[in-house]
């Protein structure tokens, strides 16, 4: 899993909102900067099998949670964490390795990864600061 810290600014929160998806057309000063990533959600770069891949996805995935009682920023708030769990992208549902170079647009491979990006966000209390789930049955 992905663990990474953003820093809120004091005040109270009722509910969060994450996304992944491709930046908006409006987004001219990040898309002139970023060529490469325009119209493209995700963007994994690595090797498989000792071949070099890019696998690329305009996939829309996201999160909302509300904080109930709502969450409050100060100096005794404890933290809460965002898990995106990439280890799981590129299994198929019995845990085999789905070659990244075979998810091509259209393919059974493309949308059963897509899918798993979609379902690898989760959010939970991290007192600990662990980024490990330790509730709902969750673990890390």
């Amino acid at each position: 899993p992905v663990a990474s810290g953003i820093p809120l600014s004091a005040g109270t929160y009722s509910q969060l909102e994450a996304k992944i998806e491709p930046a908006s057309d409006h987004a001219t000063a990040f898309n002139a900067a970023n060529s490469a990533l325009v119209g493209k959600g995700v963007v994994v770069t690595g090797t498989y099998n000792g071949v070099a891949f890019t696998f690329t996805s305009s996939v829309r995935a996201g999160l909302e949670m509300n904080f109930s009682p709502p969450l409050v920023i100060d100096a005794t708030t404890k933290n809460t964490s965002i898990s995106i769990d990439v280890s799981k992208w590129f299994l198929d549902s019995s845990n085999a390795v789905i070659d990244p170079n075979s998810a091509t647009p259209g393919s059974t491979n493309l949308q059963k990864i897509e899918d798993n990006i979609r379902r690898s966000f989760h959010a939970f209390e991290d007192d600990a600061e662990s980024g490990l789930d330790h509730h709902s049955g969750h673990t890390g």
